[in-house]
């Protein structure tokens, strides 16, 4: 059972969500807090695992009571639900879960309940989520775009002149991030520095092989890129994944 707490001003729209999260099976919506304050007390008392919070409250704002919560609850996941989109680079400095703008439908809200089941599942299993990094997103700069990626969904990362190219599943991103820029803020349980030139999430690792006196490559599961990886890291490598 997932218990959930609506933090929003707006009882018209406070309904309308509730309506929506009691659709879901395994959901339970333990309460209602008109503003931060309230939603903070609330939280100490109920215990919930996620809360959907708005950003334009009465008194404390949504960001600060997400900040106030996050030192109190830490495994607790936020999703903010605002009609501000501005706010989404000082919402994931914060570390929430997701960010959804208003007006929104049934399925983006199931979409995201259903994402934080399955972690929840996975941490009950003792599956280690690091709380830093359970929200699972980086913000990524392009020169057209503000991306969200999900890390999990990250494979690799590769220094190319004064860019980045990031390569997940389904396809590429160029940034002008260092690497050592993203290395910092991905999460380390998950990206290891396989070379200086390269960031490698060891979820996709499926093998390493030799090209020769002391040039080795990673090969991964989902892409046909390849890594580099220095001989001397390899025996980190290693360690980490075993």
């Amino acid at each position: 059972m997932l218990k959930v707490l609506i933090c929003e001003d707006q009882m018209e729209n406070a309904l309308y969500l509730k309506g929506i999260l009691e659709e879901i099976e395994g959901i339970e919506v333990v309460g209602h807090a008109p503003d931060g304050t309230t939603a903070v007390t609330m939280v100490k008392n109920l215990s919930p695992d996620a809360v959907f919070m708005d950003i334009g409250l009465p008194g404390m704002d949504g960001l600060s009571t997400i900040e106030v919560i996050s030192g109190i609850a830490p495994d607790v996941f936020t999703v903010v639900t605002t009609a501000y989109p501005g706010y989404a680079l000082d919402a994931y400095r914060l570390y929430v879960y997701d960010y959804i703008v208003k007006p929104y439908g049934r399925a983006r809200v199931i979409k995201t309940v259903a994402n934080i089941m399955k972690m929840k599942e996975d941490r009950d299993k003792g599956i280690h989520i690091p709380a830093r990094n359970r929200v699972g997103r980086i913000v990524i700069r392009t020169r057209d775009e503000i991306i969200f990626l999900n890390q999990h969904e990250i494979v690799m990362v590769e220094r190319s002149e004064a860019k980045s190219c990031i390569h997940t599943v389904k396809e590429v991103f160029e940034t002008y991030d260092s690497l050592s820029s993203l290395e910092e803020r991905l999460d380390k349980d998950m990206f290891f520095r396989s070379h200086r030139g390269y960031l490698v999430n060891m979820h996709y690792i499926d093998r390493i092989i030799s090209y020769g006196r002391k040039a080795y490559a990673i090969k991964f599961k989902n892409i046909k890129k390849e890594a580099l990886i220095s001989y001397s890291r390899i025996s980190i490598l290693e360690a980490l994944i075993s």
